[in-house]
């Protein structure tokens, strides 16, 4: 995965935070997210 050059310079330059657009994502990890959906997908299938 190639880093945006805006981004890259940022980190050389040992910057912290880097405020972005708002994508509606949820801010938790993908895979946690995905195990809710499938443990939800198997209670309501029970």
């Amino acid at each position: 995965m190639s880093m945006n050059p805006y981004l890259k310079r940022q980190r050389q330059q040992r910057m912290d935070i880097a405020i972005g657009k708002y994508t509606g994502a949820a801010p938790w990890p993908s895979l946690s997210t995905l195990r809710v959906q499938m443990v939800n997908l198997l209670e309501n299938l029970r």
